[in-house]
């Protein structure tokens, strides 16, 4: 067939048989032009009396016409390709190591030592994995010293501590990648009604090579405390309220952002609740009454372990209690027959069984 191409507008044009003067025949799969990936309506507009249109999840084009699927096209292009937002899965948000000033340490009511709530968490970035951090925590225990024998006391409010939602039980990580919105169907709308032992199988079945899986109670402080100071919503010894001053897509109806603007996490503080795979036991093995766990075994850096009433330093739970409630009257409670966390919004909490709720969904971090 005779083809051809106009490079100045990234279109291209059929040619014609001239023996016959009739329109060429293609037959192409999702075809690709000039860096142009066509849309089935720029087909269906311009084209479709002109192909026979095979939907083999391959593109055809000016790569020697070797068949390609849309990865292996993205990979294979120039800096500054664009990417369709069709042919983006998921979004994500770099959440990198970070150390923090410590200023409840003990998670008592209304206590906080320099004023983070309303001029912000003091944070500083690590390079790499370095733990520069002079608290030292196993879990729901932590200690001023690095030998863990001493217990911490007010008096070690102000030191900084590395957040813990940068260890894993083997490694150090210099970071996270936390996905930038809720579970989501299809057609965008949030994903809920599903139990949380379904969320985790869902997730932990994207990639068996890359680490994803349902966030943690830790890694959602981590984020917390990141939007919650100088790097988010606090400028100039002032904190806005998630949601408060917030540039929100036009059109969309995503809500808030731990930025502030498009960058950020979205819907911390809006949309439905989420599970975080924070587990209540009574003992130092995970609670799974009430669960429907059995059929997939929960990876050991996958889950917070938390006996009753305690807390981990940097969970965003008792560390911000200002009693019955958290920072932004955040609600702030647990019941004793339930064991997983909920997170209600960006500062509060509560607990429930594995069970399906219209009102809940979860969200992936990849680490």
């Amino acid at each position: 067939s005779n083809m051809n191409g106009s490079i100045g507008n990234g279109t291209f044009k059929l040619g014609t048989d001239n023996s016959s003067n009739s329109v060429s025949k293609v037959i192409i799969g999702d075809a690709l032009f000039y860096n142009r990936i066509l849309s089935d309506n720029d087909v269906k507009n311009n084209y479709s009396a002109s192909m026979n249109i095979i939907y083999d999840g391959l593109e055809a084009g000016y790569h020697n016409f070797t068949p390609m699927t849309a990865r292996e096209y993205y990979l294979s292009g120039n800096k500054g390709t664009v990417i369709r937002n069709v042919d983006v899965l998921s979004m994500y948000v770099w959440i990198p190591r970070f150390k923090y000033r410590v200023f409840n340490i003990l998670g008592e009511n209304s206590v906080d030592t320099y004023d983070a709530y309303n001029k912000g968490i003091d944070i500083s970035f690590e390079n790499l994995t370095a733990s520069s951090g002079t608290i030292y925590c196993s879990g729901t225990e932590c200690y001023s010293d690095s030998l863990k024998t001493v217990k911490v006391i007010n008096s070690d409010n102000g030191k900084y501590y590395t957040h813990p939602a940068f260890s894993n039980a083997t490694s150090e990580l210099t970071g996270l990648w936390v996905s930038k919105y809720e579970l989501s169907n299809s057609d965008n709308t949030v994903l809920t009604g599903g139990y949380l032992s379904d969320y985790y199988k869902q997730i932990k079945g994207i990639n068996s090579v890359d680490n994803y899986h349902v966030i943690k109670n830790t890694e959602w402080g981590s984020i917390a405390y990141l939007a919650h100071s100088k790097y988010g919503l606090c400028k100039n010894n002032t904190c806005s309220k998630i949601g408060i001053n917030s540039t929100r897509i036009p059109g969309s109806e995503m809500l808030d952002s731990t930025t502030g603007n498009i960058y950020g996490v979205f819907d911390m503080a809006g949309s439905a609740d989420e599970y975080v795979m924070g587990n209540i036991t009574s003992n130092n093995s995970l609670n799974l009454d009430n669960s429907y766990f059995n059929e997939m075994p929960i990876g050991t850096d996958d889950y917070d372990l938390y006996l009753a009433n305690t807390f981990i330093l940097g969970d965003a739970t008792k560390e911000l209690s200002l009693g019955n409630t958290n920072w932004y009257d955040g609600s702030a409670t647990t019941t004793p027959d339930t064991n997983w966390f909920v997170r209600k919004n960006m500062y509060g909490y509560t607990t429930s069984n594995d069970v399906k709720d219209d009102n809940l969904t979860t969200r992936i971090v990849l680490k």
